[in-house]
């Protein structure tokens, strides 16, 4: 029996070069045929002579030597590629190289199944333009680490895609995908970033950075396949993550985008010009959607840096209630339906572009009648930061959701409906392109100074609308005290006003303030401080009380009221 070779590695090389290595080139090849079974290995040695790097054959001995193989592309087809198969090997690696502009295509096409971290930890790179896996289905980490790197004009193509699978009850490894650099991709039917159902404190990571692509797109010809990225996908790996980073970089899914965490804090950001896409052009019910939800912990989703954009054709929904119950159906006690929490930043240039509606809270009236819900209600939050930007047909905030502004831009009508709106962060401002329709809701107005920027405000191009369950809250922040005589510009509302019959809660404004609104000019209402008091105030204060003074009446008075389906005298 030959010894077992150091390395497996196609890579470039002179016409001179490929003409010598002809004959071991073929050599090699010609050992690789289709039996698990009877497999013989291209491989890693280790201490215990153990297999790290095969494609399975049958009946030969493994060849020694290294080969640098350059030019022909390798029919695989029905073979298995394994890296770091066996227990006990340190690291086993592949490399698959094309220096562009000099050497031909190097790849291998037609695999089945391809594994990089099996029993042993693996590592993958396919470097160059040109180079290239395709497999049918790909387990990175399959109860061992993974090391992945797909660069400068590389391509790994494999219908599906799990990172952080275990192994027939054996947990996963660390797992690091990185596809890096102009033309490289990784291209598949769908990708799961997360997929262990053994708990585990393993967790996989997938970025994509400079200008390369992680692309889901439906098989040709089948028509089950869909198109979709999950993070987390309810998966036992912790703190699973999706990193879009850097101008030109991008991921998407035709159909669907999850990021649906079970254990840990799993996340998707997008940074310094990378995008996320759902396309909506794939078959399923929930096409172009994107999903934020985390059991554990909040799954929370990053836009970040100018020229970041997170696209969805479909709708946007945060914090949901959704069946957890996914391991061995026939012994698992646990709770089917769970909370699922989600928070999504946009912020520094940021931009959330949402074909149809983003809803925060989408719990309400699940039906669970196949289990108990678990934490009930969901808690779903949507943060627009200074120099972020929404765009929606609606955004909606039902009892779990918060809307939290801080300098951001909504281009949108939004309903707030049970939910919270809090237009600043210690304080800030909020601008709405469109109307802001609250029912029994709470809105928080936090006053840190009297020049603008240290009070929260909210700019409305349309028209500001709050029924009688809707609870306006002051308070006092970071130490400001009030004096009578202060004003605070709090809305400039461009279309009509109807607040009236809502609730003005000053108990964070001390026990015996009175306070009054003013209608000033261009739609602005400011509130104006009469008097201040010494303690807290017990309960809120309906409007049309000693609160307003009588104020509120003045916003008829020339001001056409919103009626939204009830009379309003």
């Amino acid at each position: 029996m030959l010894p077992f070779i150091n390395k497996f590695s196609i890579q470039g090389g002179t016409n001179m070069e490929k003409m010598q290595r002809s004959t071991a080139i073929a050599t090699a090849l010609v050992l690789i045929a289709s039996q698990p079974a009877f497999a013989d290995f291209i491989n890693e040695p280790s201490a215990s002579g153990l297999t790290a790097v095969n494609i399975t054959g049958v009946g030969r001995s493994p060849v020694t030597g290294v080969y640098d193989i350059d030019g022909p592309v390798f029919d695989a087809t029905g073979r298995q590629l394994h890296i770091g198969y066996s227990m006990g090997v340190p690291v086993a690696s592949l490399t698959l190289n094309n220096q562009v502009g000099t050497y031909d295509v190097i790849g291998i096409t037609g695999l089945g199944l391809a594994y990089v971290g099996n029993g042993s930890p693996g590592a993958l790179t396919v470097t160059g333009d040109g180079a290239f896996i395709e497999a049918d289905t790909t387990w990175f980490g399959h109860g061992n680490d993974a090391t992945v790197n797909i660069l400068d004009g590389g391509r790994y193509s494999g219908e599906r895609t799990f990172l952080g699978l275990d192994d027939s009850g054996t947990p996963p490894g660390n797992v690091d995908v990185t596809v890096s650099g102009a033309g490289s991709i990784l291209e598949t039917e769908t990708v799961f970033i997360g997929s262990s159902k053994t708990a585990t404190s393993s967790r996989s990571v997938l970025t994509v950075s400079n200008g390369g692509t992680l692309s889901a797109a439906p098989t040709p010809g089948d028509p089950y396949s869909y198109g979709q990225i999950y993070v987390g996908n309810d998966s036992q790996t912790r703190d699973d993550r999706l990193l879009i980073t850097g101008a030109g970089s991008r991921a998407e899914a035709t159909d669907f985008v999850g990021l649906l965490s079970r254990a840990g804090s799993d996340r998707i950001d997008v940074l310094d010009g990378g995008t996320l896409a759902s396309l909506g052009t794939g078959p399923g019910q929930e096409s172009g959607d994107i999903w934020v939800g985390g059991f554990e912990a909040p799954a929370e989703m990053l836009i970040s840096g100018t020229g970041s954009t997170v696209e969805a054709a479909g709708g946007l929904n945060v914090g949901f209630t959704r069946f957890v119950g996914f391991d061995d159906p026939d012994t698992y006690t646990g709770p089917n339906f769970g909370r699922h929490d989600g928070i999504v930043t946009v912020t520094n240039g940021g931009l959330l572009d949402v074909g149809g509606d983003i809803i925060l809270d989408i719990s309400e009236g699940f039906d669970a009648s196949g289990g108990a819900l678990v934490g009930d209600p969901v808690s779903a939050e949507l943060v627009v930061g200074s120099g972020g930007t929404v765009q929606a047909t609606n955004v909606i905030v039902n009892s779990g959701g918060v809307l939290r502004g801080n300098g951001g831009t909504i281009l949108s009508d939004v309903t707030i409906n049970g939910g919270l709106l809090a237009p600043g962060s210690s304080p800030g401002i909020m601008t709405i392109d469109g109307d802001l329709d609250m029912f029994s809701a709470t809105i928080e107005i936090e006053l840190g100074g009297t020049a603008p920027g240290y009070y929260d405000m909210l700019n409305i191009s349309g028209n500001l609308f709050a029924d009688s369950g809707t609870i306006f809250s002051f308070l006092t922040v970071d130490g400001f005290t009030l004096t009578a005589g202060d004003s605070f510009d709090i809305f400039n509302v461009m279309g009509f006003t109807d607040i009236g019959n809502a609730i003005f809660d000053i108990a964070g404004l001390g026990f015996g303030t009175t306070t009054s609104f003013v209608s000033g000019p261009g739609g602005s209402l400011a509130l104006r401080i009469d008097s201040v008091g010494t303690a807290p105030s017990p309960v809120p204060l309906p409007a049309g009380g000693a609160l307003l003074l009588g104020a509120l009446a003045l916003l008829g008075a020339g001001r056409l009221r919103r009626t939204l389906g009830r009379s309003v005298a």
